[in-house]
């Protein structure tokens, strides 16, 4: 009966199951950034921000892409084609930013 009348406090499972799963990345993520600022001048570091950059903004595009089915009708096969044009866009910056 006390369960209950708790989970009727609570925001909701959905709530609390995003909070488990993100506090850990979100904690993650403020460890590595005070690490980065002590090495982000470095060579190599810039070197793999570099490669690490449009690679990320390809996969945001990508996934972008797969769930726009959700909003607009898109056949698999064109779907494949925008995915294949991205992979090619991002090798291209790629390699002029080597």
């Amino acid at each position: 009966m006390g369960g209950v009348a708790i989970s009727q406090l609570t925001p909701g499972p959905i709530a609390v199951i995003a909070t488990g799963l993100f506090l850990p990345s979100i904690l993650l993520m403020f460890i590595l950034f005070g690490y980065y600022q002590k090495v982000q001048h470095l060579q190599p570091v810039k070197h793999f921000s570099s490669g690490v950059n449009p690679a990320v903004v390809g996969r945001v595009l990508s996934a972008a892409i797969n769930l726009l089915p959700a909003i607009v009708p898109v056949e698999q096969p064109l779907r494949i084609g925008i995915n294949i044009i991205l992979f090619g866009v991002a090798l291209f910056v790629i390699g002029k930013l080597e």
